[in-house]
């Protein structure tokens, strides 16, 4: 997937979180604290979208 790509789906899905949490409400419970969990490289496209949303993100995953 190229960076574009990934960067419009990442920011879809966090702009669109509290409207999917309606539909179902597990999605409430997602939030930016989970991106500790990930222990592996997050797509460049992706790690664009955290960065201008100024979510953390460790070395590792970048």
């Amino acid at each position: 997937m190229d960076d574009d790509t990934a960067y419009q789906l990442t920011k879809t899905y966090w702009d669109n979180k509290a409207a999917m949490a309606e539909g179902a409400a597990w999605w409430g419970g997602v939030d930016a604290g989970l991106m500790s969990n990930i222990t592996g490289k997050i797509h460049p496209g992706a790690v664009r979208y955290y960065k201008e949303a100024g979510i953390a993100l460790t070395e590792d995953q970048m």
